[in-house]
């Protein structure tokens, strides 16, 4: 297939070009290796010439960048809406795990398909970490109202390794997630956040 032949009439400049990139890439980041990937692969994917794909975007790492950013954009928003509308920790973690199993793709380039490949994406992926700690600080402390500010920035960076743990094993489908499920998987992680809190 020819990735010329496929882009005729569709001018690169178009605006849901650049959306129809960053969806090839993520297909391909979380297939292969981000190294295995080709700015050529990913424009076929997208049914585009290497050229339209440079028109978007500098290089592949730049790509990779949007891919994340993407992801990030969207986890942190669902964390915010979820910290607004004060939900127990039960949901907050569900709910979380939900949208990872929902937007599988994404989240697989996000958790694992990114990890130490660009700073940019370490940053963006940083500072998902560093929000959604501070929100899980807040609910824990509606949990226990009684915890100070200290412990519960501790339990708060402790159920966002804890949440990265289990997601990335759900994702790389490891052999812990397989042999327990998808399902008592999820209660497994929503009983150790609870554990962590001290609201058993």
């Amino acid at each position: 297939m020819s990735g010329g032949v496929a882009a005729k009439g569709r001018p690169a400049h178009r605006p849901s070009r650049r959306q129809d990139i960053v969806e090839a890439a993520t297909r391909l980041f979380a297939e292969l290796a981000y190294d295995d990937v080709t700015t050529g692969q990913i424009a076929e994917v997208a049914s585009m010439t290497p050229a339209a794909v440079y028109y978007h975007f500098a290089s592949k790492d730049q790509i990779l960048v949007e891919c994340v950013r993407g992801f990030a954009a969207d986890f942190i928003s669902l964390a915010r809406r979820l910290g607004a509308l004060d939900e127990p920790l039960n949901t907050f973690i569900t709910e979380l795990v939900a949208a990872v199993r929902d937007h599988r793709r994404s989240a697989k380039v996000f958790f694992i398909g990114s990890a130490g490949v660009s700073l940019i994406a370490e940053n963006h992926r940083r500072e998902v970490r560093s929000e959604l700690g501070e929100l899980f600080a807040e609910v824990a402390r509606r949990e226990r109202p009684e915890i100070g500010a200290a412990e519960a920035a501790v339990v708060g960076v402790g159920l966002v390794s804890l949440l990265e743990v289990s997601v990335v094993a759900m994702l790389a489908t490891d052999d812990a997630f397989t042999a327990i499920g998808a399902r008592r998987m999820s209660g497994v992680v929503v009983a150790l956040a609870r554990h962590l809190v001290g609201s058993e």
